[in-house]
């Protein structure tokens, strides 16, 4: 099967998703933040730039570019290492805390949404399918 016309489509249709409302809120957040302060609230909180630089697959820069916008906006912490100085520690702060849970629940009323719309078997497929194209 060729699959150059498909690829194309599926591209497309990607790239909607910047446009969708279960996207971050530009105004508020660059790309990336919201999977920051997701990392520190629910998978490890109190982790190093390294560390969430390996979850999230994207270069030292960014997530520094990330870690200073979040500081400004207080919903981050760096701490110095207490054994190796040289290392930084970032924290969730209660405001970040909030913040993710806010539009966590937020997202969530929205996927339903999505969800309800498709029908049940059709929301079942997209999620194999989503799954199945992670696991490649």
């Amino acid at each position: 099967m060729e699959y150059n016309s498909l690829a194309d489509e599926l591209f497309y249709i990607l790239a909607q998703f910047s446009k969708n409302p279960l996207q971050e809120h530009p105004r508020n957040f660059a790309t990336g933040e919201m999977a920051i302060l997701y990392y520190l609230n629910t998978i490890r909180n109190g982790a190093t730039a390294g560390e969430i630089c390996n979850y999230m697959q994207v270069t030292t820069g960014r997530i520094a570019s990330a870690l200073n916008s979040l500081e400004k906006k207080k919903y981050i912490e760096r701490k110095n290492h207490d054994d190796d100085k040289r290392k930084v520690i970032v924290y969730i702060t209660k405001p970040g805390r909030e913040y993710i849970i806010e539009n966590y629940e937020s997202g969530i009323v929205l996927a339903k949404s999505i969800l309800d719309n498709l029908g049940e078997e059709d929301a079942r497929e997209l999620i194999r399918l989503i799954r199945k194209s992670l696991n490649m």
